[in-house]
């Protein structure tokens, strides 16, 4: 008899350690500290930080859990656990992540599969195929296979590998007489060719046709080991076979430009290029991927003025366009944050950065104005050199600068195109708080800013 409650302890994640890199995409192993109140835990293993996508949830009794599915590979995974009994379901861990492995992987099945004997003397009976299915879209440098084959007379046997475009590499070809099964991994770099007499040894051989020959074709689709038999009599089964691949892309984890953001009560503030990059070798804008892992807690997130949930995504292209943005409705000074998981086109992966917001009620702005001219002055406090652009390219914009006590300090009229960045240098004037006027399109607004 085992008396359990509803009172559990904290779920500690052993491994895969938080933002691990290069974990195996198959049979990842997932572990956790025991709960003695727990008569099972359920684990969730997801796409996203918010879990709207999982790839595989479990029930398990004991504190670990070897996933059936085979990950992608250079991605990011996010996985929780929760202890639960017949009384309570417990709270989930915090959410843990990990990047799959990055240049080569390796993906086993274990078909059991019958081999089908020879019609003849030299008359192969209908060919025995295995599947293995490939999910990574990647150009291939390199290429290993491993099989395990129980068969007596080995002799019999024609073994190849067929890629998804179709190209067949014969590995073994009616070799070795009456030898008995066959445990063996082919590999153009081996630095012996096939030993008959240790056929089930576990030898590393190069094969009868170079695996080179599957380099540069893409990755993504079925894979096909073949085996025919071409003799009666003998007969055998493919107990499993592994395939190896590796890729030629090189990872480039982004760098971050990330400067605290400063805006005011009440208020939607439009992300800025200068102050939020993300940038890398080989990858554009669009391929900037940031999810939230955290979201703020005065304001929200918003893409194309749509409030953005766990982990959902948007692109440094939607921030240099203008798309991304900041709200909130807080009528005092306050701080807010939220954090992201940037990846880039080639697996790059730069987890857990925090964007810290200063909501300030001194710099509250007209939005309206702001809104309907797509005009954005930044940053609101700097050491007097500000920025002005317009997403909408408003042509012609009256800049005028005062004084709380109405003073007027500057004037200037710009152009301002789409995507152009205009920069009004006033360092010369002594800190403070000041009232920024913006004349165009016939209308007017103002903004606070601050030189320190």
């Amino acid at each position: 008899l085992k008396v359990v409650d509803a009172n559990f302890g904290i779920l500690t994640t052993t491994s895969p350690i938080n933002e691990a890199i290069g974990v195996p995409i198959d049979a990842t192993n997932f572990t956790w500290n025991a709960d003695g109140n727990a008569t099972s835990y359920d684990i969730d293993i997801a796409t996203d930080a918010g879990f709207n996508t999982i790839i595989e949830t479990a029930n398990v009794v004991t504190n670990s859990f070897t996933s059936s599915a085979i990950l992608s590979s250079k991605k990011v995974y996010y996985w929780r656990v929760r202890a639960k009994n017949s009384c309570a379901d417990g709270t989930y861990s915090e959410t843990q992540k990990f990047q799959t492995s990055i240049l080569c992987n390796t993906i086993t099945t274990n078909p059991n599969l019958p081999i089908s004997d020879g019609i003849g003397a030299n008359s192969p009976g209908t060919a025995s195929t295995s599947i293995i299915t490939v999910s990574d879209d990647e150009t291939i440098t390199d290429v290993n296979v491993t099989i395990d084959i129980t068969h007596t007379y080995i002799q019999d046997l024609v073994i190849s590998i067929i890629a998804p475009d179709a190209t067949e590499i014969v590995l073994f070809s009616r070799e070795c007489g009456s030898e008995n099964n066959i445990v063996i991994t082919y590999d153009d770099d081996a630095s012996g060719s096939f030993d008959c007499g240790n056929s089930a040894n576990s030898q590393v051989v190069i094969p009868t046709n170079l695996l080179s020959g599957f380099n540069g074709l893409n990755s993504q689709g079925d894979w096909v080991l073949k085996v025919a038999d071409y003799y009666n009599q003998d007969t055998g089964t493919i107990n499993s076979w592994s395939l190896e691949i590796c890729n030629s892309q090189t990872i480039t984890n982004s760098s971050f430009t990330n400067s605290p953001l400063t805006v005011g009560t009440n208020s939607t503030y439009t992300l800025k290029q200068a102050e939020t990059e993300a940038i890398s070798v080989g990858s554009t804008a669009s391929e900037q991927v940031f999810m939230l892992t955290e979201l703020p807690t005065v304001g929200q997130v918003q893409l194309n003025s749509i409030p953005l949930a766990l982990g959902e995504t948007f692109t440094q292209e939607d921030i240099n366009t203008s798309k991304v943005s900041y709200a909130n409705s807080s009528g005092i000074s306050d701080n807010d944050s939220f954090k992201v998981d940037i990846t880039n086109a080639t697996g790059g992966f730069l987890p857990n950065e925090e964007i810290i917001l200063s909501i300030d009620s001194s710099l509250a702005i007209d939005n309206y104005f702001f809104e309907k001219t797509g005009i954005s002055v930044f940053p609101t406090i700097s050491n007097g050199d500000f920025s002005i652009s317009s997403s909408k390219g408003i042509g012609k914009t009256t800049v005028e600068m005062y004084t709380l006590t109405g003073q007027k300090v500057f004037r200037k009229d710009f152009n301002l195109f789409n995507a152009t960045i205009e920069h009004m240098n006033v360092q010369q004037l002594v800190s403070g708080v000041y009232i920024i006027k913006l004349t165009a399109d016939n209308l007017l607004g103002s903004k606070k800013v601050i030189i320190k």
